[in-house]
Parts: C-alpha cells; structure tokens; sequence
C-alpha cells in the first residue's frame, strides 16, 4: 500500500470518511469502522474542516496527526491485541487521537498510556481527549504522560500492544522487552526525512520477534525533545 496523499476526499464527518476508507478496502474489520466512526477525528485536529482530509496534519512543535488511512491501519493490525482488559501504549501520542481510539477497541474495558515528551503537546492531547472521554481520563482508563518514549514506560508493562507514532532508525531494545509474550509492536523503522517502512513486530518468545513490513510512510522522527524543538 502505498501513500494516498493524491486522493485528498474531503468531506465533512466521521462516517463519510469511513465509508470512503471500506470501498478502498482500508478498513476490513467491522470494530475498526465503528471505532472511526465513534472517535471524532475533528476533536483533535488543529484545523477541524481539514480533519477528514487523506493526508497528516500539523498539530504544532513539528508534530502531526496522521492521515485517518493509517490510524485505520494501525487500529487494524493490533486488533488482535485490543481486547477487553488489555493494556496498551501509545508513544509520541500527539493530539491523543489513537488513545481513545484503542480503548474503544477494548470495549472500553482497558488502559491506554499515552506518551508525549513535548509537554504542550501532552497537554494538548488531554485537552482534545476531555472533549469526549474526560471520565475515561478521571477513571485512569486513560493516562497522558511526559517522558521519553524512546524508553516506554517500564512501571506499567507489560503491554498488549505498542504503537509508536513517530519514526526510529531501529526497534528501540526498550519496547520490546515492554512487549508481553504474543504482543504487537506497531512502528515506522528508517532515516528521518526519508522513506520509511511501517513494521509489524511481534513477540513469538523472550528472545524472539518475528517483523514484517506493512507499508511505506514518511514520519517525523523518534528523537529528543531538543531536536524535535529545533528541526525546520
């Protein structure tokens, strides 16, 4: 699968973006039509009459949320592992969008840990998430958090499922040991500004991960807060 950037559809709702995203065959699980539709992705775009644009779009601090294909995408992969009572982690959460989106997936019956080392954006994404889920906040179903992503967040793993919104030259050593036995590593492997591969990783054992590539992509950098701050 490669970008859909040249079918930028617009349209004005959740379910006409769904629908659009199903004929192209980008959604293929039920669950994640219905969790695209419930989680309002205007809710968390800067530019609410762009949000259900085929593209990224800019949130601020050299970050972006991305296209709604690739959440679909994500969503659809780690089905498997967003089952009620899982616990997953969301790195480089952004606008927060894929938190919710994730809990909705688990039935509601679940945590997600979101991680941002970018404070406003943190902040942010509590702020976008309250619109709809503040009681999942309250509850802690849903745990917004600053740090470095880059080393997860070892006091609540291990994890059902990892997804790392933000691209890496290689699988951070860190997450993998954060992975529970048949967990779901999701995260775009390669060089910052260039091409990038989607990866699939799941943990088969305690030594062993078997990848695979979904598709290409181009993400902002898995890097550290100064750099993210200073890139043009």
């Amino acid at each position: 699968m490669k970008y859909l950037y040249d079918t930028q559809l617009f349209v004005e709702k959740n379910e006409d973006m769904v629908e659009y995203l199903c004929k192209k065959g980008l959604i293929q699980e039920g669950k994640v039509a219905v969790t695209m539709k419930t989680v309002n992705r205007a809710e968390f775009c800067d530019y609410p009459e762009c949000a259900f644009y085929q593209a990224p779009q800019s949130i601020g601090w050299n970050a972006t949320i991305s296209a709604p294909y690739i959440h679909s995408l994500v969503l659809g992969v780690l089905s498997k592992n967003l089952k009620p009572g899982a616990k997953a982690l969301d790195i480089g959460c952004g606008s927060g969008f894929l938190c919710p989106a994730m809990l909705s997936m688990m039935n509601f019956d679940g945590t997600v840990i979101g991680i941002e080392h970018i404070p406003e954006l943190a902040e942010k994404a509590v702020k976008n998430i309250s619109k709809s889920y503040e009681k999942e906040l309250l509850s802690n179903k849903i745990n917004i958090l600053v740090r470095d992503g880059r080393e997860g967040f070892a006091e609540e793993a291990p994890y059902d499922c990892i997804h790392v919104g933000a691209a890496s030259e290689e699988i951070p050593h860190a997450l993998i040991e954060q992975l529970k036995i048949g967990g779901t590593l999701v995260i775009p492997i390669g060089l910052e500004e260039e091409e990038q591969d989607l990866i699939v990783c799941v943990r088969t054992s305690k030594d062993k991960i078997f990848t695979q590539s979904l598709t290409k992509i181009c993400y902002v950098p898995l890097t550290s807060k100064k750099h993210q701050l200073c890139r043009i």
